[in-house]
């Protein structure tokens, strides 16, 4: 009886490096890519490869040691000096330049046209891709703190606008129904007037001189006779001064 060997099998192709998906990186547009990082490029916030990432960062870290500045100093700072490239914003260390700085200093992605930070490896990944990779990471995290932050007070303001907006929105809203309630009380009160005045033409029961009409007769046919009371005449004939021999002469007769 054969048993199966205790030994495990091998596979003859090697692990992978990156057991992460391909895909393609949104500013260099090649594909077949591993680990695309997500970092806000202008306000956008994209995937991109490890190269782009420290191509659109020159002055976070140094190209030559890939030390990441995470708060970076003064170019006259004693501690840590260095020397600017005269094409790009890159600052690299004076002590990791091999010899002296020449005075039109360029850096190492600005000197060389075909240069890339990280090319994919076919082989283990060794330590200096390492350290290429951990800069590209703090330089992507740094990018999403900053991205983080600056959302953050935009909705903070976003949020106090709103509250003031709402205050406004009510202030008017009571405003609004302030000026309706004033509308209706001064409508209610022109109502009043218009039916006291009704009741003064029509006449009112306990007036002591009787309704406006008893006062103003007619003539049977629709126009008023009014008495004439001058000169103490009765009125009922027309004439001025009938009293015979009154105060103002013989009576005139109508003709």
């Amino acid at each position: 009886m054969n048993l199966p060997s205790s030994k495990p099998i091998l596979s003859e192709s090697p692990p992978n490096i990156f057991p992460f998906v391909k895909g393609e990186c949104c500013n260099c547009g090649i594909k077949d890519r591993w680990l695309l990082h997500n970092v806000v490029v202008r306000g956008v916030d994209r995937r991109i490869c490890t190269s782009c990432v420290l191509r659109l960062h020159p002055s976070s870290f140094c190209p030559c040691c890939f030390e990441f500045y995470e708060n970076p100093l003064s170019t006259t700072s004693s501690a840590h000096r260095f020397v600017s490239c005269i094409k790009c914003s890159s600052l690299s260390h004076i002590h990791c330049l091999s010899s002296p700085p020449p005075p039109s200093y360029l850096c190492p992605p600005c000197s060389q046209p075909n240069f890339t930070f990280f090319p994919v490896p076919e082989s283990p990944i060794d330590e200096k891709l390492s350290k290429i990779f951990l800069c590209a990471c703090k330089v992507a995290s740094s990018s999403m703190k900053k991205h983080f932050h600056l959302s953050r007070i935009r909705s903070e303001r976003a949020v106090r606008e709103a509250a003031m907006a709402r205050k406004k929105t009510k202030e008017a809203i009571e405003h609004v129904f302030a000026l309706q309630k004033l509308q209706g009380s001064i409508g209610l009160t022109n109502g009043n007037n218009v039916v006291v005045k009704k009741e003064e033409l029509n006449g009112h029961s306990q007036s002591p001189n009787g309704p406006l009409i008893s006062r103003v007769g007619a003539n049977g046919i629709g126009s008023p006779v009014i008495g004439n009371k001058i000169g103490g005449g009765n009125g009922s004939d027309g004439r001025i001064g009938n009293n015979g021999s009154g105060k103002f002469g013989p009576s005139f007769k109508a003709f």
